[in-house]
């Protein structure tokens, strides 16, 4: 006969680190975490625990310990399937929360099952989403999750009604409508302004939790966000599709283009209906999109493309499909820049920027002529070079590696005079028994740190041969040879990692 567990159960959270004990059902299922030595206090496990079917997620099927399928199985089934439901493979989902106030309030638990019966999860997603809750005192959590039951989605969103935000500000006040209580001088002056304001009174009065924090920016949420029918249409989505439904360019609509998006949404009649017209607006509202800081400011031979306007354009001049990548640009995939032409490579040409992956740094992703015409190896290498001559002192971040061979070097013995960004020198050994394309990573002082992993040699290896081996025809009077730096990024006992860069040439 299988031991029965030992309550309360220690569960080791991986993603937070922290420790938490879980207790069974008919303790209300209360969770607390372990703050310090063996002091615990009552907290909130934010994470899902159960799929669809009720039971543990395939996941924590892995690492919990068996009897946490009889803790599971002591809670009923109906409860489980239902959080699992409006969970929807989020991973965020408090549902120990949710399945404790089923089992204390009856009209808390009708509504939870109705939810499920409907697959509704969006709601109850984007109201903990907007009061960005997992920040909070567990009976704010409660108050909130208590006060949703029998309240008509329309009279809980018409407390925000006449209330104007930006974009930004409607992202600041997620995080902080429940944020600290703690005022300045400032916020107590700012919050009697607005208390003279009538439909902030009004408000004030409606709401059962606001913190100080948000007031200024609950004031000018966009009316259209909290327009009953779209909010009726949103309700029939999957909670994983909620954050795609409304587009970068709708949230960020100035106040001119506010009114073309009301007066659209005014129509709406079925969640089909809203898409279609999401994918109009965002046609007519592109063409006039203000687009990001280009990520470097350009010269007389390359420029950027700096509005939709201006990108729809170059598309019809190089007759290519450039002008499709208006969002992408918007979301900051991508940024475009027009190569103008020099003697060396006077073809016009579409360069595609897009972020180097886990850096702040941007690289060539396409480089197209008229009618989408490709460039040879040479002219990418030259290219590459003009985009380095963009940003200096850094230059064009080719490779962001870790060292390979650490503890088989000298790293370790002069780990203490090692220091973030300090250059380095990147030495190719082709006399090398082991690689005959290893490439050495030393100090200045040639101390041996280690080399460069196999799968960056080839990137490398073209830029540390010697002037001499590169063919007269590949090279001109105005071309200088492509230089490498090489720079400590990050550090730390038996490990490092680097970020080598095409350095800025000295003639541009």
């Amino acid at each position: 006969m299988p031991q029965l567990p030992t309550y309360p159960l220690e569960l080791l959270d991986q993603r937070s680190g922290h420790t938490y004990q879980l207790w069974p059902w008919q303790d209300n299922l209360q969770v607390k975490t372990k703050e310090f030595a063996h002091f615990y206090k009552e907290a909130n496990y934010p994470q899902t625990f159960f799929d669809q079917t009720g039971k543990l997620t395939t996941d924590l099927q892995s690492v919990l310990p068996i009897h946490f399928q009889h803790w599971a199985n002591t809670i009923p089934l109906s409860y489980r399937k239902a959080v699992g439901i409006l969970a929807d493979n989020q991973t965020q989902m408090p549902q120990l929360l949710i399945l404790r106030l089923m089992k204390q309030h009856r009209l808390f638990k009708d509504w939870i099952l109705q939810l499920a019966q409907s697959q509704d999860g969006a709601y109850l997603k984007l109201m903990l989403t907007l009061a960005n809750l997992e920040n909070s005192p567990l009976p704010v959590w409660e108050h909130w999750l208590l006060s949703l039951p029998g309240q008509p989605r329309h009279t809980l969103l018409s407390r925000m009604i006449n209330i104007e935000l930006t974009a930004a500000q409607t992202k600041k006040t997620r995080k902080l409508m429940l944020d600290s209580l703690d005022w300045k001088i400032n916020d107590i002056q700012e919050f009697l302004y607005y208390t003279q304001d009538s439909s902030f009174q009004k408000l004030l009065l409606s709401a059962h939790v606001i913190r100080v924090g948000a007031l200024p920016y609950l004031r000018t949420l966009p009316r259209w966000l909290w327009l009953g029918k779209l909010w009726q249409m949103l309700s029939h989505f999957k909670d994983s599709a909620i954050a795609n439904v409304l587009p970068p360019l709708i949230l960020e609509a100035d106040s001119k283009q506010q009114l073309r998006i009301i007066k659209v949404f005014k129509t709406l009649q079925s969640p089909q209906d809203l898409e279609a017209k999401l994918i109009k607006l965002v046609e007519k509202l592109a063409q006039q999109q203000a687009f990001p800081r280009p990520p470097f400011k350009g010269n007389n031979r390359l420029y950027p493309i700096e509005t939709a306007k201006a990108l729809i354009s170059e598309g019809h001049n190089m007759q290519h499909c450039v002008g499709g990548y208006i969002n992408s640009v918007v979301r900051g995939d991508s940024y475009f820049y027009h190569w103008v032409g020099d003697p060396i490579l006077p073809t016009e040409l579409t360069l595609q920027l897009k972020p180097f992956p886990k850096s702040s740094q941007w690289q060539l992703y396409e480089a197209l002529g008229y009618q989408n015409q490709t460039v040879s190896e040479s002219d990418w290498d030259y290219l590459r070079q003009q985009i380095a001559n963009l940003n200096p002192p850094w230059g064009y971040l080719l490779v962001k590696s870790k060292i390979a061979g650490t503890d088989y070097s000298d790293y370790i013995q002069y780990f203490d005079q090692l220091k973030r960004e300090m250059p380095l020198q990147l030495c190719a050994e082709p006399e090398n028994p082991y690689d005959a394309h290893a490439i050495r990573i030393q100090t200045q002082d040639d101390i041996k740190l280690g080399y460069l992993p196999r799968e960056h040699q080839a990137t490398l290896q073209p830029y540390l041969k010697s002037s001499q081996q590169r063919s007269p025809q590949q090279r001109s009077p105005q071309q200088t040879q492509p230089q490498l730096a090489c720079r400590l990024n990050y550090l730390k006992p038996h490990y490092a990692t680097v970020n080598i860069y095409l350095t800025p040439s000295k003639i541009q």
